[in-house]
């Protein structure tokens, strides 16, 4: 703390070296732990202390200024949009093109440097959430400190867990722990900033991302490398991906859960719509379309959880996975319909539902 302060206390700076030199090995790990704890938790603050100071430049801006849902920053879509247009190296149509046609793949990987455990991931997520919270002004006292106590036990938890794990990940936990970072941060992070990307698109080129634009993919090849790790075989590899499937079927039906509450509908809709809806001939949804589009979806989604469930039951033993008792009775029956095979059988539907909302004047709660 004494070279913290003063980085130019020379003495103080040799009162480290020697109590760095009489420490124990145990008392060494305490010592790393902690500062692993403590950088954790700095990137945390950091990272809340940035966006302070964005919303302030925000709001101190002219509210006559393109402000947008994205900050104003050079290394920011919108910075870089506005310095191509106000240094003339591009119209606005030339960067719309530009935008909607380009295409990022972010490679999952298993390098021992990134994996973290499931257990923290969620734990430092709530983290920033907390401290996101806490920048609300207008907290009532015991909010404020429900919020504090939230933090001082996450971090006592944190400091309570094995940071690592004490024998060597197999290829399928090496997968499992991919699929918590897009469960914990990615599945919710990613849709809200191609909606903000979308809102800055309008407020900055004057146009919408097209609904098909991808301009985020993922992609992994935990549990498929082929590059001299003995341990992942085509059944290894075959198994990943079932489990993968899995999760997103698991959470795809989360989101069409959401989706079925929503979409209450009960008039105005369009041929395409009435067409999508006559197709589906067992349901309890008779007026309101919408759901019984949903519905359909949703029984399609427990059919690929049962599916994959069987094949993951057949590949492996209780060690990599262990079958949720949830028999998803509540959305009917299951046996008549097939499982999810393919992207375009969820974007069909969902994309002739979307068209029949905006062409039926119910645009804002298409794009809810």
């Amino acid at each position: 703390i004494d070279r913290a302060a003063d980085p130019d206390d020379v003495q103080a700076l040799e009162n480290m070296k020697t109590a760095a030199d009489h420490i124990s090995p145990l008392d060494n790990l305490g010592v790393m732990r902690m500062f692993n704890l403590a950088l954790n938790l700095v990137n945390s603050a950091e990272t809340q202390h940035r966006l302070r100071g964005i919303r302030e430049h925000e709001f101190a801006a002219d509210k006559n200024s393109h402000v947008g849902p994205l900050p104003m920053t050079e290394d920011s879509v919108r910075g870089t949009i506005e310095t191509i247009v106000d240094e003339e190296e591009g119209t606005e149509s030339e960067i719309f093109e530009k935008l909607i046609n380009q295409s990022v793949e972010i490679v999952l990987t298993a390098h021992p440097t990134e994996v973290n455990r499931r257990t923290l991931l969620r734990k430092y997520r709530l983290i920033s959430e907390t401290l996101g919270y806490l920048e609300r002004g207008d907290l009532h006292p015991y909010e404020r400190s429900e919020a504090m106590i939230t933090l001082k036990r996450t971090i006592a938890a944190i400091w309570g867990s094995d940071e690592i794990r004490r024998q060597k990940p197999t290829p399928q936990q090496e997968a499992a722990g991919g699929i918590a970072v897009i469960e914990s941060t990615l599945w919710e992070a990613v849709p809200s900033y191609l909606r903000k990307l979308d809102a800055q698109c309008r407020v900055s080129l004057g146009k919408r991302l097209p609904m098909d634009a991808v301009p985020i993919k993922f992609a992994s090849w935990i549990g498929g490398d082929r590059d001299g790790n003995p341990n992942v075989t085509p059944a290894v590899t075959l198994e990943v991906v079932t489990h993968q499937r899995l999760r997103a079927a698991k959470l795809l039906l989360k989101d069409m859960n959401k989706l079925y509450s929503e979409l209450a509908i009960s008039s105005r809709f369009t041929n395409d719509m009435d067409v999508l809806a006559a197709s589906i001939t067992e349901s309890a949804d008779k007026r309101e379309k919408y759901r019984r589009v949903t519905g359909y979806l949703r029984r399609r989604l427990v059919k690929t959880v049962k599916v994959c469930e069987k094949q993951l039951q057949a590949l492996t033993d209780s060690e990599h996975y262990v079958a949720e008792l949830d028999t998803y009775s509540q959305f009917g029956a299951i046996d008549g319909v097939e499982p999810i095979n393919s992207a375009e059988e969820l974007l069909e539907p969902l994309t002739t539902m979307y068209n029949s909302l905006v062409e039926t004047g119910f645009e804002l709660v298409a794009d809810g």
